[in-house]
């Protein structure tokens, strides 16, 4: 395979893994804002339960390229590779038990997010002057709830998987980025070849027309020095012709 496919299929991977990652962070960010406050914010647009919610995924990423690294499955960090069996086992415990923790807590916060929008629609339909239907009460009401559990659970672990298109990315990355970066040189090259001959053509063209203006006053300027250059020299030839 090719550095440019493999290149290609890496980044359309990390392009899905990006897309779950965002459906991720909407998971978690509105409870986190009742965890860390809905009103601070770090500036002027970015809330501090967007920052938190961020840190949990680059946690959760995180913890499965360690996992990833500790069974060997991909080699971005050859100090882990290295380690010794014992080491390694105990690193990928260590790293699977915090990823299945975050994923629990990923659960945990989908089933808040989903009751903070029940209690926000219910105060919706306590101030509408129109008493509303009740909401039906049972197993299809629980539906979405437990998507959301089971979404918040298993993303984390969708995203342990992304160090392997990852490390694919990163090592087509140097093939590829070294053709296209010859390229632009080559490219450059080239078009600074053209504008350097377009610049001596047209300085050319531009000597040829100076030449062309500059005639036309030079002339006037030799026919009106001329008579003035024999007028002088009249009186002396009279003079010589008397003596």
């Amino acid at each position: 395979m090719s550095a440019f496919t493999q290149f290609a299929i890496a980044f359309l991977v990390m392009a899905v893994a990006s897309g779950g990652a965002f459906i991720n962070f909407k998971l978690i960010a509105l409870p986190m804002s009742e965890m860390v406050g809905a009103g601070d914010y770090i500036t002027g647009g970015l809330r501090t339960s967007e920052v938190a919610a961020l840190v949990i995924i680059f946690v959760e990423a995180s913890m499965g390229l360690f996992l990833m690294e500790a069974l060997r499955i991909t080699h971005l960090f050859p100090r882990i590779a290295n380690l010794n069996e014992h080491m390694r086992r105990r690193m990928m415990w260590i790293a699977l038990t915090l990823l299945v923790t975050l994923a629990g807590v990923e659960a945990a916060l989908a089933l808040m997010r989903d009751m903070l929008i029940a209690d926000k629609q219910a105060l919706l339909h306590s101030l509408a002057t129109v008493q509303a239907m009740a909401a039906t009460e049972g197993w299809v009401a629980r539906i979405p709830t437990a998507g959301q559990m089971l979404l918040g659970f298993i993303l984390p672990f969708a995203l342990a998987f992304v160090a392997i298109p990852l490390e694919s990315l990163i090592y087509s990355a140097r093939t590829v980025g070294g053709v296209l970066l010859a390229a632009f040189v080559r490219s450059l090259a080239f078009v600074l070849r053209i504008l350097g001959n377009l610049a001596r053509r047209l300085s050319r063209v531009l000597i040829n027309l100076y030449d062309v203006v500059i005639v036309l006053p030079l002339l006037i300027e030799h026919l009106v020095k001329a008579p003035r250059a024999r007028a002088p020299g009249k009186p002396r030839r009279a003079a010589d012709a008397e003596t």
